[in-house]
């Protein structure tokens, strides 16, 4: 009996072992390997990303895709840009009147 339950545990242990090897060698596991020395190594090389300021983007960071998300992020960029040049062009409208003014007192 005893070395019946041996020979099982061999069988079971040799099935176990060439799975173990075939997954090592498969190209999916290498990727994630990879993947995961890299994410382990460069975390100074990528920042950190900032947490959604609102709940509509934390509900976006989950449905939407990379590329859409990736979209959404350069139109944004693209807005605030463009509010920061209407901002200065005020202040800078506002700073000559003021020393208009300032010249004719």
């Amino acid at each position: 009996m005893q070395v019946r339950q041996a020979y099982d545990a061999l069988v079971v242990s040799k099935g176990t072992l060439e799975r173990a090897r075939g997954a090592y060698r498969s190209p999916d596991f290498r990727r994630l390997l990879w993947i995961r020395l890299a994410s382990q190594f460069a975390d100074g090389l990528f920042p950190p990303l900032p947490p959604p300021q609102t709940d509509e983007d934390k509900e976006n960071d989950k449905k939407l895709k990379v590329r859409d998300l990736i979209d959404q992020v350069e139109a944004e960029i693209k807005s605030v840009t463009e509010e920061l040049e209407t901002a200065r062009d005020e202040l800078a409208s506002v700073e000559t009147r003021f020393a208009q003014e300032s010249q004719s007192r």
